[in-house]
């Protein structure tokens, strides 16, 4: 597992009553979005396997940030099984800098953290191997 640290925390969603529906209603992520202006924080991702993209302001083209977004499906399904089985997934945890659990509803745009994922291996429908991400574990320790 590796853990990004120090990264800017925006848009957390990780409510475990609430997950984010918008982009699958079937089966709704949890997920959080990291922002870094530095470019060795930008580098340190990429050599994670993330694919940081920049945020351009629209009137003058300068670059802002870089940002990642990590998820969390609610519900895990294996397919190796015939037919494929489905397995509620656990909201990722998200904890203060002492390491107790914190309401993540809490956590404002802007706080800065330590975020814990879990990585694989994957070979998409083109034949190509990516890396997948996962997001496990939040730790505030700015808030």
């Amino acid at each position: 597992m590796a853990i990004i640290k120090n990264a800017e925390i925006w848009y957390l969603k990780c409510d475990p009553k609430r997950p984010n529906a918008k982009y699958n209603k079937k089966n709704p992520t949890w997920e959080v979005e990291l922002r870094t202006n530095i470019p060795e924080e930008k580098k340190a991702w990429e050599a994670l396997g993330l694919e940081p993209k920049p945020v351009t302001d629209e009137e003058t083209g300068a670059r802002l940030y870089w940002r990642v977004k990590l998820r969390r499906k609610s519900i895990k399904v294996d397919t190796k099984t015939n037919p494929p089985t489905e397995t509620p997934n656990e909201a990722p945890e998200v904890k203060n800098g002492a390491l107790q659990l914190i309401d993540p509803n809490t956590v404002g745009n802007g706080s800065v953290g330590n975020i814990r994922i879990f990585q694989y291996d994957f070979v998409d429908e083109d034949g190509k191997n990516k890396k997948v991400s996962v997001l496990m574990e939040v730790q505030v320790t700015k808030h």
